[in-house]
């Protein structure tokens, strides 16, 4: 699948992503229709993706659940 850049900390040295689902599960955060993933990718050689359990609508409900 393909992932999206969100945001890049350059002092962490990680970025945060997210990848589009095709689902009908509901959001964690708002109940509505779930549509992403998002997930944490630190720099390195071999890097992998975090991804995050939890299905939502938006980055503010992944926030919002993860916080």
């Amino acid at each position: 699948m393909r992932t999206v850049t969100i945001s890049r900390d350059p002092f962490a040295r990680c970025e945060v992503v997210r990848r589009l689902i095709d689902t009908q599960v509901e959001c964690a955060g708002c109940a509505r229709r779930a549509r992403f993933q998002y997930g944490v990718e630190h720099d390195g050689i071999g890097a992998r993706v975090h991804w995050s359990p939890v299905l939502v609508c938006s980055l503010a409900c992944h926030r919002g659940c993860t916080e």
